[in-house]
């Protein structure tokens, strides 16, 4: 009988960890498809300012302003850089801030370079 309710404990454990696992891909989807809408949002910007230049070339206009679509790109640019980080902390992944190296969320020292890790 313990052999059914040790088996019936492991199948358990093992399905909440598998849900568990499907939870943060699911988070880690959301979040990635937060990223390529930025990425989409900076093309179209890019294309304004390709159309603002070339119309104010045609207008004989030296400066075009172009200030907006440029704050909307670096804004765009920095929410994809947050979403990033939060893809790493789902996947339980850290940077190393010498090396630039993935670890483990629980390294305390980079592998690579031997740089502690400050959490």
């Amino acid at each position: 009988m313990s052999f059914f309710k040790d088996l019936g404990e492991k199948i358990n454990k093992t399905t909440k960890n598998a849900v568990a696992k499907s939870k943060d891909l699911a988070e880690i989807a959301k979040v990635n498809t937060e990223i390529a809408k930025e990425r989409a949002e900076i093309e179209m910007e890019y294309s304004r300012i390709g159309k603002n230049a070339y119309q104010a070339y045609v207008d004989g206009v030296d400066d075009a302003n172009l200030t907006e679509s440029l704050e909307k790109i670096k804004d765009s640019l920095s929410k994809i850089e947050v979403k990033k980080d939060e893809v790493l902390v789902l996947k339980g992944i850290t940077i190393c801030p010498q090396c630039g190296a993935k670890l483990d969320m629980i390294c305390s020292f980079c592998g690579v370079c031997g740089t502690k890790i400050e959490r």
